[in-house]
C-alpha cells in the first residue's frame, strides 16, 4: 500500500474513530458531545493508527474471529497505554484516567474499553474495512494523490493549532503556579497557614476569605481576579475534550483553572 493510500485510510479511520467517541460520550452524558480528541478537527488520530495496525497485523487471523478479537484487544490496549505514557512524559499530564474503572492498569487502560476496542476490531476487519476498501480501490490514483495531500496539509495545520493551544495551557498553569506561590507567601506574612485544598477549592476560598478579613480582602480579591482573567484567556477546548485530565505533580493548578472556567 502506497503512502498516499495510507494517509487516506488514516484520515478516514481517524474520522470514524471521532464518530465512535462522539456517540459513546454522548450516550454516557445523555447529551450531544462533539468536542472529542486532542485536535481541533473531527478526528481522533489514535483510532487512525489503531485501525492501520489492526489491518496490517490481523489479516491472517480473519478465519479465526475469537483469536482476532483477543489480538485486537491486546494491540489496541497496548497502543492506548503507550499513547497515555508518551503524552504524560511530554506534558506531565495524564490525559485520561480509568483509575475508577474495574480491572484497569495504572489508570491508562481498563477492561471495559479494551473489550469495546476488541469488538470494534471485529467490526473493522469483517465489515468496515472491506466495505471502505471496495470503494477506495475504485478511486483513480490521481484523486487519491490529491485527497491525501489535502488531508496531510489539514492534519499538519491542525497539529500546529493544537500545539499552540497546548503551549497556551502550559503557560496558563505556570502562571497559576506562580500566583499561588506568591499568594501563599503573602499568607505567611499574615501568619495564616491555610492552603487551597485540591479536594474542595470552593470551601478553601470561603475559609481564606474569612481569614483575610484583617487584610481587607485585598489579597483574596486580587488572586480571584487574576485566576478569572487566566481562565478567560484560555479557551479550554482541550480541557473540555479531556474532562478527566490530571497532572501527576501539580494537579491543584489544573483544578484551579477548571474551577474558574466553570465559574465564568
Amino acid at each position: 500500500m502506497s503512502l498516499d493510500y495510507l494517509i487516506l485510510y488514516f484520515g478516514l479511520y481517524s474520522f470514524i474513530g471521532w464518530l465512535c467517541e462522539v456517540a459513546y460520550c454522548s450516550l454516557l452524558q445523555k447529551k450531544l458531545v462533539l468536542n472529542r480528541g486532542m485536535l481541533y478537527g473531527p478526528v481522533c488520530p489514535i483510532y487512525g493508527f489503531g485501525a492501520l495496525i489492526l489491518i496490517f497485523s490481523l489479516k491472517n487471523l480473519i478465519p479465526y474471529p475469537i483469536a482476532l478479537f483477543f489480538a485486537a484487544v491486546i494491540l489496541t490496549s497496548s497502543l492506548e497505554y503507550a499513547a497515555s505514557f508518551i503524552l504524560e512524559y511530554l506534558f506531565d499530564t495524564l490525559w485520561w484516567d480509568y483509575s475508577k474503572y474495574k480491572l484497569n492498569i495504572n489508570g491508562r487502560v481498563c477492561a471495559l474499553n479494551s473489550t469495546l476496542f476488541g469488538i470494534l476490531g471485529l467490526a473493522l476487519m469483517y465489515i468496515i474495512n472491506p466495505f471502505i476498501s471496495k470503494y477506495v480501490n475504485q478511486i483513480p490514483d490521481l484523486f487519491i494523490l490529491i485527497i491525501s495531500k489535502v488531508l496531510l496539509f489539514i492534519f499538519i495545520a491542525d497539529f500546529i493549532f493544537t500545539l499552540k493551544a497546548l503551549i497556551g495551557l502550559h503557560d496558563a498553569l505556570l502562571h497559576i503556579k506562580s500566583l499561588t506561590e506568591n499568594f501563599y507567601a503573602h499568607l505567611e506574612t499574615l501568619d495564616i497557614h491555610e492552603r487551597i485544598s485540591e479536594s474542595n477549592i470552593a470551601e478553601s476560598f470561603n475559609l481564606l476569605r474569612e481569614k483575610l478579613k484583617q487584610d481587607r480582602y485585598s489579597a483574596y480579591e486580587k488572586i480571584q481576579e487574576q485566576f478569572k482573567l487566566i481562565a478567560e484567556k484560555n479557551k479550554g477546548r482541550i480541557l473540555s475534550a479531556f474532562p478527566n485530565m490530571r497532572q501527576r505533580r501539580n494537579n491543584l493548578h489544573l483544578k484551579l483553572l477548571k474551577y474558574f472556567k466553570e465559574k465564568r
